[in-house]
Parts: C-alpha cells; sequence; structure tokens
C-alpha cells in the first residue's frame, strides 16, 4: 500500500461530532525527468451523510495549504482531478477558491481557459490561455497552451495571430497533430492550398486514424487539381467516419464529374 510503500505524504480526516466523515491523501509521485516535490491527490472520500457539505473541498484545500508548505506541486493534480470531475460553474468555483491558494499558478488559469472554451466562451478563454502564459508554465506544457490559443484565435477567425501562436507550439513539439491541424486550417482559410496540404499530410502521419484529417487533406488536394489524390483521400475520410457530409458531397460531385467525362 502507500504507507508500506513510503508514497503516502499526507493523510488528513475530517471529523464531525467526533465522527470520521471524509478523508483525503496526497501520495508522491515519480516523474520521469527525475524532478521532486511532485504529489498526486486521492483517494478522496466522504461520508454520504456529510456530502453536500463542503467536506472534501475543505479537506483538499487544507492538504493543498500543506503541501505547499512542503514545497510540492500538489496543486496541479488537485486542479486536473477537479477538471475532471467538474464542470461550468462548479469548476470555476473551485479554481477560484484554489487560486486564492495558489496565486499565479499558469495551471489553474489553463484549465479555466479549457473549461471556457468547452462551453464556447472563446474570447474569456483566450484571456485565460494568455494569462496562463504569462504565470511562467513549465516547459512541457508550453505545447498545450499554445495550441489551446491557437485554436480561439483560429474561431475568432484571426488567421495570422493564430499562425504565429500555433507555429511557437509546434517549435516546441513538433509531432502533434493538433498543431498541424490547425495550422492547416489556417492556410486553408488563407488560400494558402500547399501549405495546408502539407500540414494535413504530417496530421494523418502523426495520427493515422484521423478522419477530419484525411478529409481536409483532400479538400486543399482538390483545390490544387489533384483530383485522384483528393478522391482517394475522402474515401479514407468516409471510410473512417461516413458521416463527414462536405467529403462525401465533394466525393460524390468529383467521381460524377468523372462519369460525366466518359
Amino acid at each position: 500500500g502507500l504507507r508500506s510503500g513510503r508514497a503516502l505524504a499526507l493523510s488528513l480526516v475530517a471529523e464531525l461530532d467526533g465522527v470520521v466523515v471524509g478523508h483525503v491523501a496526497f501520495s508522491r509521485v515519480d516523474i520521469s525527468d527525475g524532478s521532486t516535490g511532485w504529489y498526486c491527490l486521492g483517494p478522496l472520500a466522504v461520508t454520504a451523510s456529510a456530502r453536500g457539505a463542503g467536506v472534501g473541498g475543505r479537506l483538499v484545500r487544507e492538504g493543498l495549504a500543506r503541501l505547499r508548505a512542503m514545497g510540492g506541486n500538489g496543486g496541479l493534480f488537485a486542479a486536473r482531478l477537479a477538471a475532471d470531475l467538474l464542470g461550468g460553474d462548479a469548476l470555476e468555483t473551485q479554481l477560484a477558491a484554489m487560486q486564492a491558494l495558489l496565486p499565479g499558478a499558469y495551471y489553474l488559469s489553463f484549465y479555466r481557459g479549457r473549461s471556457l472554451y468547452e462551453r464556447g466562451e472563446i474570447e474569456a478563454a483566450l484571456a485565460a490561455f494568455d494569462q496562463a502564459l504569462a504565470e511562467g508554465p513549465t516547459g512541457e506544457d508550453l505545447p498545450y497552451l499554445y495550441s489551446y490559443k491557437g485554436c480561439c484565435l483560429r474561431d475568432l477567425a484571426r488567421w495570422d495571430e493564430a499562425v504565429v501562436a500555433l507555429e511557437q507550439g509546434l517549435a516546441l513539439d513538433e509531432e502533434r497533430p493538433d498543431l498541424h491541424n490547425a495550422l492547416g486550417v489556417c492556410a486553408y482559410k488563407t488560400g494558402r492550398h500547399s501549405d495546408a496540404v502539407a500540414h494535413f499530410r504530417r496530421a494523418v502521419a502523426l495520427n493515422p486514424v484521423s478522419a477530419i484529417d484525411y478529409a481536409n487533406l483532400a479538400l486543399n488536394l482538390e483545390r490544387l487539381g489533384e483530383r485522384d489524390e483528393a478522391i482517394a483521400n475522402y474515401e479514407i475520410a468516409l471510410g473512417q467516419d461516413p458521416t463527414i457530409e462536405f467529403a462525401l458531397e465533394r466525393l460524390t460531385g468529383l467521381l460524377t464529374a468523372d462519369q460525366e467525362e466518359c
């Protein structure tokens, strides 16, 4: 177990009238790069009679405060757990409470931005990602932040700014299909079909089961007059996901034109 393996770093209980009604544990984790001071939150448990009274939240906040005093990075794991378990206003409330304990923690701004993005609040999400970038994120998280920032700018049709952010992420991690996908979309929207083809080719090479990237590759090949290759990629896309309407329409149009020529 955690105790016998010396992984347990912190264990707290909550009592009500002398009865234990909640428990949280934080355990040490090993990071592949050898960095220390990282912790994982869990398990977290609250008895049925005490649920809805904020017992779990108070346990987590107390644990974070103690870990912070110990120099740990447990807040990141707690933020990730909150993002996985909560959504909407509940997540906003939890992240705000954590920010009061951990001001300037970039990952809290990141998870807030991700939540806002998923809710379609793109401008607010962009502001949150910019805040996270200004708060000194670790190197391995920068590509994720640039990816989300770039996607926000893409969705706002701010193509040139999106390309700048996405290319910053790509410079840090070239093997991210999400970055190539977003760059491909920006290139398509600005009429740079050759660049779009290059990015979508790389996206499908990195993720061969991404139907939408095959469809986007085909569309740009079609715009460049590469009909046969476009048809082949539309067929791959629809073989993986037959619900991509524009791919079906474009492929039908190309095949119909071929038949009429015959």
